[in-house]
């Protein structure tokens, strides 16, 4: 257990007001298209919001100030924080009219055969299968998904899921950057067995879970997909005249919720089996899904 970091919701509140978003956001255009941490003096910065009285103008940017926006010499700069804000209403993020879609991909059912779907809906990509459930999802903006094909956006998805899964290997939280804590095998949720194996009787899957201290943000994933980019699969594939960084999840059969045995609990190891043609390489993982040993046969 640990005590719950303080909110400051005055930063928040900062944020409620168009002319105090209007700053950051000429600010991050300016920092954007320089080298430099660059801003803008005070009267240019007024003039290039559009607001003629000084003294509301300086009203508004000092509710920003230490935030959202510092002061560097005769310069306001916008912050990280301030260009975390920008990026996210530009990217469409609280967009209520954001866009969806409904679509059938290459990618293809690892029980089935079959094609599998891809819907876009509130931020949310999610690829399934109809007969067999949820295979992969991910949280993108609407700016990732406008102007581009199905293809490109699962694509994409997939891109972002993969460093986000290895910066949670690393211990750092995908949504705060806070600590996460890294446990397998652990119960799945019994959302994520109905969707993934809808029609299943009995499902075993060997599940991994990364909570973060900080935030509390909580997600599985199947044991499997853990191991993709580690140096032994990496280079297994290699001999079989595949570049593991060019495919996506979907792509690689081995990744499977039910692709994990349980070989011992104290200490856990956790088996997993590659499969190539008539190549087999085992890989084992520890409770914290780290790699801790790989045998080829």
């Amino acid at each position: 257990m640990h005590d719950d970091p303080p909110r400051d919701h005055e930063a928040l509140d900062a944020l409620g007001h168009e002319i105090r978003l209007a700053i950051i956001e000429r600010l991050a255009a300016e920092r954007r298209g320089s080298w430099r941490a660059s801003g803008l003096e005070f009267a240019e910065l007024r003039k290039a919001v559009g607001v003629d009285d000084p003294g509301q103008f300086n009203y508004h940017l000092d509710k920003l100030l230490d935030t959202f926006v510092e002061k560097r010499d005769a310069e306001y700069v916008v912050t990280t924080a301030g260009l975390e804000v920008a990026g996210t209403v530009e990217a469409g993020t609280y967009d209520p009219d954001d866009v969806s879609f409904t679509a059938t991909v290459e990618a293809t059912c690892t029980e089935c055969g079959d094609h599998l779907e891809a819907s876009y809906e509130r931020g949310t990509l999610q690829v399934q299968c109809p007969e067999h459930g949820l295979f992969h999802g991910n949280a993108i903006p609407p700016a990732a998904v406008r102007d581009r094909d199905p293809e490109t956006v699962v694509a994409l998805t997939q891109l972002n899921a993969r460093n986000e899964l290895s910066r949670a290997l690393e211990g750092a939280c995908v949504h705060c950057w806070g600590t996460i804590d890294v446990e397998t095998p652990v119960d799945p949720p019994a959302e994520l067995l109905d969707d993934q194996q809808a029609n299943a009787d009995e499902v075993e899957q060997v599940v991994v879970e990364f909570a973060c201290r900080d935030c509390g943000m909580t997600f599985w994933t199947a044991a499997s997909i853990t191991i993709v980019h580690h140096p032994a699969v990496v280079s297994f594939y290699h001999d079989h005249g595949v570049n593991v960084h060019d495919c996506g999840y979907l792509e690689l059969a081995f990744v499977d919720g039910t692709n994990g045995i349980i070989e011992s609990r104290d200490p856990v190891r956790v088996r997993i089996d590659v499969e190539l043609e008539s190549d087999v390489l085992r890989v084992w993982v520890d409770d914290s899904a780290e790699v801790v040993d790989t045998e080829r046969t």
